[in-house]
C-alpha cells in the first residue's frame, strides 16, 4: 500500500470516529432536559428535583432545574426556553384565550402527566380579627411575585368579594411570607401549594393559626370570575392545631411540554415516570406519596402530547 492511499485511510478513520463522537455527543445533548419548576424556596422546585433525580437520571436523562411558576413556565415552554415544567390546567386555558397576564394566545404547549391537586391556603393568626375574607379588606397580605398562579388566585378572590385595591398585597417567597406573618409585619399569607406546606406547618407549631374558608356561594362567585377552581377539602389535623377541615380551592399540577418536543423524547420521559412511580412516590415529597400510573393521563380537556399519548395507550391507560 503506498504511503498516500495509507494517509488517505487513516484520515477517513479519523473523520469517522470524529463524525461518530460528534453524534454521540449530539445524543447525549438531546437527552438533556430544561425544566423550570417554582420557587427556590417553594414546593414546585423540590418536586422537580425529585422528578430529575428518581425518574429522569436513572432512565438517562440530564437536566437542569429553573425557577419559575405556574403562569411564567407556560411562557417559557411557548418560546422553547424549556422543554418541560409545571403548571396547571387553569393555567393552560388562560394561554389558549390569551387571556392576562398571558398577552396573546398560546397552544404551543400541551401536557405529559396529571401529578396531584394543588389547594388554595390564606391563613391568619388564631388571635386576629380577620374571620372571613371581607374582613381583609384594608389588611395587608402575602402574595405570590408575578407569574405564579397564586398570584392570579389571589386577584381573583379579591374581585370575587368586591375587594380588588382595597387590601395591601405585599409580594413574597413563601418562607419570607411566613416569616412576615411570624412577626406580624402582615395580616394574612396566602398561596396555592400542595398540602402540607412545609412553612406553614412550621409555623403552626410556633403560633395557632386560623384558616379561611370559603362557601359553597363563595365557589359559585369566584368561578364567575374565572372557571376552572375545583373545590376542596383539607382534612382536620393536616397541621399542628387544626381541629377543622378547610373548606377551599384547588387545582391540579400536571407536568407540560412543549408541543414541538420530539416525539420519542415525550414517550420516553413518559414511560420513565411511569416506570419510576415507586421511587417518585419514595423520593420525600408529601405531595408526590399518592401519585398513581393510570392517574397520569387523567389530564382532563387539555391536548396530551403525541408522544405521552402513545405510550399511555399502549398501556392501556387511554383509548
Amino acid at each position: 500500500m503506498n504511503m498516500n492511499l495509507a494517509r488517505r485511510l487513516v484520515g477517513a478513520s479519523a473523520l469517522a470516529a470524529a463524525v461518530a463522537l460528534s453524534a454521540g455527543q449530539a445524543a447525549a445533548q438531546d437527552k438533556s432536559l430544561e425544566l423550570v419548576s417554582g420557587t427556590v424556596t417553594g414546593s414546585w422546585f423540590s418536586h422537580m428535583v425529585a422528578l430529575g433525580e428518581t425518574v429522569f437520571k436513572p432512565a438517562g436523562f440530564g437536566y437542569n432545574n429553573s425557577p419559575g411558576g405556574g403562569t411564567s413556565n407556560v411562557m417559557a415552554l411557548s418560546t422553547g426556553k424549556a422543554d418541560a415544567g409545571f403548571t396547571m390546567p387553569l393555567v393552560l386555558s388562560m394561554a389558549a384565550a390569551g387571556l392576562e397576564p398571558f398577552s396573546e394566545k398560546i397552544d404551543n404547549v400541551s401536557v405529559l402527566a396529571a401529578l396531584y391537586p394543588d389547594p388554595w391556603e390564606l391563613i391568619v393568626p388564631a388571635d386576629s380579627d380577620i374571620t372571613s375574607y371581607t374582613d381583609l379588606k384594608g389588611k395587608t397580605i402575602v402574595g405570590a411575585p408575578p407569574g405564579q398562579l397564586s398570584a392570579v388566585a389571589l386577584a381573583d378572590l379579591l374581585e370575587t368579594f368586591e375587594m380588588t385595591g382595597e387590601v395591601n398585597i405585599r409580594q413574597a417567597s413563601q418562607s419570607e411570607g411566613v416569616a412576615l406573618v411570624q412577626d406580624r409585619h402582615v395580616d394574612a399569607f396566602g398561596w396555592i401549594a400542595p398540602t402540607p406546606i412545609s412553612h406553614i406547618q412550621e409555623l403552626a407549631l410556633t403560633r395557632p393559626l386560623r384558616w379561611l374558608n370559603l362557601s359553597e356561594e363563595d365557589l359559585a362567585k369566584l368561578n364567575e370570575v374565572r372557571p376552572g377552581y375545583i373545590p376542596h377539602v383539607i382534612p382536620a389535623g393536616t397541621y399542628p392545631g387544626q381541629d377543622e377541615d378547610i373548606h377551599t380551592i384547588q387545582t391540579p399540577v400536571v407536568l407540560a411540554v412543549r408541543n414541538d418536543l420530539p416525539e420519542e423524547t415525550a414517550y420516553e420521559m413518559t414511560k420513565a415516570l411511569v416506570e419510576g412511580i415507586e421511587a417518585l412516590r419514595n423520593s420525600g415529597p408529601s405531595a408526590l406519596k399518592s401519585v398513581q400510573p393510570a392517574d397520569l393521563a387523567k389530564v382532563g380537556d387539555n391536548p396530551l402530547h403525541p408522544g405521552a399519548a402513545k405510550y399511555y395507550r399502549e398501556k392501556g391507560f387511554i383509548n
